[in-house]
């Protein structure tokens, strides 16, 4: 099956889930759609990469590494700002 055919297919489960349940997150956690937050064990590793690489600031690590390589390995990845917010929590 092509990627069109997919995402016909992708879209028209949605559309019918939708008409069942009520509640956009059971739809979103049945797909995996992500709402652009990161778990405390993806901030932490995170956090971990930077101690371990050779950055010496946090942002440009973030900025320049982050999103723009390993944005594969962590789906729900935010900007720096949001991220700054959910390490502080």
């Amino acid at each position: 099956m092509n990627r069109a055919g997919k995402d016909l297919l992708a879209r028209s489960a949605l559309a019918a889930l939708r008409g069942r349940f009520e509640q956009p997150a059971i739809v979103a956690a049945f797909f995996g759609i992500r709402r652009g937050e990161l778990c405390l064990s993806e901030v932490m590793t995170i956090m971990v990469g930077f101690h371990l690489s050779g950055y010496r600031t946090f942002k440009p690590y973030y900025l320049n590494y982050m999103l723009r390589y390993q944005w594969g390995y962590f789906p729900g990845l935010v900007s720096y700002n949001r991220f700054v917010e959910l390490a502080l929590r």
